[in-house]
């Protein structure tokens, strides 16, 4: 009659450790799952003789932190810029500043750029629809 050693299935449970533990290493480790963030701008507004420009970022899943810059420009120009980095466990983040508006006719363009948990997420540009 063959005897069973006890060390077999220690070693088949130690063996099927190592390499679940191997396995997790090489992969980076388990994922909670990354969200997919966006930057949106929106284009410039008139309101109470000031220019007002806006941006914020969406994201499929909250981030532990985003951070977002906003600026307004005219003819080109940047003449505001506001950046906001306290959006700390969120799904959304909106940022936006404000000029008064000049006189005569010029072109109003927001541009935004963000990062989320430190990841780039490009720069967006949306220029007034309206004269104003």
């Amino acid at each position: 009659m063959l005897e069973r050693s006890p060390r077999r299935p220690i070693l088949a449970i130690g063996l099927t450790l190592g390499l679940t533990v191997l396995g997790l290493s090489l992969s980076g480790g388990a994922s909670a799952g990354a969200a997919d963030c966006r930057v949106i701008a929106g284009p410039p507004t008139l309101y109470a003789f000031q220019v007002f420009a806006a941006g914020h970022v969406e994201c499929t899943a909250p981030v532990n932190k985003i951070r977002i810059t906003v600026a307004l420009e005219m003819d080109g120009v940047e003449v505001a810029r506001e950046t906001r980095n306290d959006c700390l466990k969120r799904t959304v983040c909106h940022n936006g500043t404000n000029v008064p508006d000049e006189p005569g006719n010029q072109m109003w363009c927001s541009r935004a750029w963000a990062s989320a948990q430190g990841k780039y997420l490009g720069e967006v540009v949306a220029c007034e629809e309206q004269e104003f």
